[in-house]
């Protein structure tokens, strides 16, 4: 993978009319939106990878139980999304998208202290702030890339913005899965378990919390027009 991005950054570069102008990279709004899309889906891909497994392992749980259990957090993102608009017009995409990963990171870190005894509505309140900060995020990430860039490369900054997520999906999974591994072992013992998500969720607080950092620093008020 490495070596074929490699090889696709020297062909871009050299190319006339290159798919993706790497001068586009540069732009400092463009790039932090890139990154911040990344970070958002590498912490969230591994909490619903690991908070189902939590339930059946830990809580005893069934499959369908362990999915009810996860409404909370689609609900809440359902719900936010829909005053997103209002709430970008009106304080701009820097403080959404900053409160967004705030909500993401502190909800993240707080299912990192949870344990088998924690009560389950401790456990469904940390996925509802969860579930806010998607939905305050993931809307204002897509607008503030595709208007970095000239109209003429909203098709440009949309597949890269959403090829930023899956990469950073794919690698949170595999790098936090490796985390919870780590500290898990084989052993199902609930104890254990508890003690990989513990090292794994924190890790991914730790990454939505630098991306908040990332949006305060380089997202400006007027980086999203009005109405958008």
């Amino acid at each position: 993978a490495v070596a074929v991005f490699a090889r696709v950054m020297w062909v871009e570069g050299r190319t006339p009319g290159p798919l993706m102008p790497l001068s586009y990279l540069r732009r400092p709004v463009f790039s932090a939106a890139l990154a911040c899309a990344g970070l958002m889906t590498f912490g969230m891909y591994a909490l619903l990878f690991l908070m189902p497994l939590y339930f059946q392992t830990v809580r005893g749980g069934s499959p369908f139980v362990a999915g009810l259990e996860l409404l909370p957090m689609s609900v809440a993102f359902v719900a936010v999304s829909q005053a997103v608009g209002y709430l970008n017009n009106r304080f701009g995409p820097c403080m959404v998208m900053t409160a967004g990963m705030v909500c993401m990171g502190g909800g993240a870190l707080a299912l990192a202290f949870i344990h088998e005894a924690t009560p389950l509505a401790i456990v469904e309140l940390d996925l509802l702030v969860v579930g806010v900060g998607l939905g305050l995020n993931t809307a204002p990430v897509n607008g503030v890339a595709v208007a970095a860039l000239p109209p003429e490369r909203s098709g440009t900054a949309s597949g890269l913005v959403n090829t930023a997520r899956m990469v950073g999906a794919t690698l949170g999974v595999a790098v936090l899965g490796a985390v919870f591994a780590a500290r898990a072992g084989q052993d199902a013992a609930a104890d254990r378990f508890v003690a990989g998500l513990h090292a794994a969720l924190g890790a991914g607080a730790a990454a939505a919390l630098l991306r908040a950092l990332l949006a305060l620093a380089f997202i400006r008020r007027d980086s999203l027009p009005r109405g958008s």
